[in-house]
């Protein structure tokens, strides 16, 4: 592949950032072409779930940092009670609920997925208890079918949604390698660029988002190693390395 690439970014600028940052210091020209927006759900922090209140929860675990940002209403109380357990799916997670609360996570999954925050919260909790789930509108389901499993009380709380922005087919000059972190943003993507579907090579965050691809078609997939910045690089390296070719 040429050193005339480009590489897209298929997240909000806002989560782009630190990606940006990383490939502009080795001179990898970026596209940002978000295909995924999100917005808070107002939540007001009095009742969860029927009726029930943050302290009827043993855990309260976070999927992303805008899970932690829609809890800001209650975030002095989630500071001052030292009894529920605090859970966050990865390391920007936990700082962003740091940030936001004053303390740090309790539990913190190092493989950064859904799964691997439930079996970090089954390996701390051998004996089941309420878990409140703070996530957005769309989930592959996996935390709460293994807590269930395990006997877990799982209450999903959804504070913000993801939506579909304005996605224009886009015209490409140059081979490009498009990063994707989610199986939504690159349903978006591809359906406003079939045309690409055999021509650009793609970055996908984890298993799941690779597993999306595969179903939309696209055959040159890399997986990066771990969903973070430095592997995402590492990726999109390897496919600059190998001429395209995952």
């Amino acid at each position: 592949m040429p050193s005339a690439l480009v590489v897209i970014l298929t997240r909000e600028h806002e989560d782009n950032l630190a990606l940006l940052e990383r490939l502009n210091q080795l001179n990898i020209e970026t596209l940002e072409y978000p295909c995924i927006a999100t917005r808070l759900i107002p939540f007001s922090g009095k009742t969860v779930c029927s009726g029930q209140k943050l302290e009827d929860f043993k855990v309260i675990a976070f999927a992303s940092k805008r899970g932690v940002a829609g809890m800001r209403p209650v975030a002095a109380a989630l500071a001052k009670n030292s009894r529920i357990v605090m859970a966050a799916v990865g390391e920007a997670t936990a700082r962003a609920f740091e940030d936001m609360a004053g303390r740090k996570a309790d539990i913190v999954a190092e493989s950064q997925t859904g799964e691997g925050l439930a079996k970090a919260i089954i390996a701390k909790f051998p004996k089941p208890v309420a878990v409140l789930y703070v996530q957005g509108n769309k989930t592959t389901g996996e935390f709460k079918d293994l807590l269930l499993q395990k006997g877990f009380e799982v209450c999903d709380l959804k504070v913000y949604e993801n939506f579909a922005p304005e996605v224009k087919p886009l015209k490409l000059d140059r081979p490009a390698i498009a990063v994707f972190a989610s199986p939504s943003a690159a349903q978006a993507f591809f359906a406003a660029n079939s045309h690409l579907l055999k021509t650009i090579a793609c970055v996908a965050i984890g298993p799941t988002t690779r597993k999306a691809l595969v179903n939309l078609g696209s055959k040159n997939i890399l997986v990066a190693a771990r969903p973070g910045v430095e592997e995402l690089v590492a990726a999109v390296q390897c496919l600059i390395k190998n001429g395209g070719k995952a």
